[in-house]
């Protein structure tokens, strides 16, 4: 809890209101967001995402309860410091089903962005230059999805052990659906 509290605890007004912000942006915003460009890649690739994260959804949401785990304002309610339009929660802690949410979406939208590169030559990538920019994209998304994680922890929702573990099923589920998704596509194509 010293990460969470340190977190938590290093903040100003500025920090208070784009954290509140960008913590909801995994609500729907980047729901909505990934789901259009897996359904840009394909119908197929789409249907797998979307099926990826309601099954995401129910077991993180079935741990949660299982577990029924405090969050930091029911450990030390004195450690947390009143932060604007952001109503605290007490139980479901673990795992942080926004950071489970937010790295499944930005690995669905680094995907899909590097397909479409892929896809298209006009744009006019060489494979060099195009590697580069892959890197380049997974390493801005691995940090968008990093400080969704750090959001719940600085709103003070969630430990950093809630927070990486969210992120470690998100990235498990993606890495399933992937491989799963290969598989059935290459089926599917095959008996057609």
């Amino acid at each position: 809890m010293q990460a969470t509290w340190w977190v938590h605890t290093h903040g100003n007004r500025w920090a208070d209101g784009f954290f509140a912000w960008y913590t909801q942006a995994a609500e729907w915003l980047l729901i909505i967001l990934a789901m259009l460009l897996a359904f840009n890649i394909s119908k197929r690739w789409g249907l797998i995402f979307f099926i990826t994260g309601v099954l995401q959804a129910l077991v993180v949401w079935a741990i949660k309860f299982g577990i029924n785990a405090p969050r930091p304002a029911s450990i030390a309610m004195e450690n947390i410091r009143k932060i604007e339009g952001v109503k605290l929660a007490f139980w479901q802690s673990f795992p942080s089903g926004h950071t489970a949410i937010g790295f499944l979406c930005y690995a669905i939208i680094g995907l899909a962005i590097t397909q479409q590169w892929q896809g298209n030559p006009t744009l006019g990538f060489t494979p060099k230059r195009l590697e580069k920019h892959n890197l380049t994209i997974e390493i801005c998304l691995f940090i968008l999805a990093v400080g969704m994680g750090y959001s719940r922890m600085y709103l003070g929702q969630h430990s950093l052990l809630d927070v990486s573990i969210g992120g470690f099923i998100a990235l498990a589920f993606f890495q399933s659906a992937l491989i799963c998704g290969k598989r059935w596509i290459s089926l599917v194509e095959k008996t057609n």
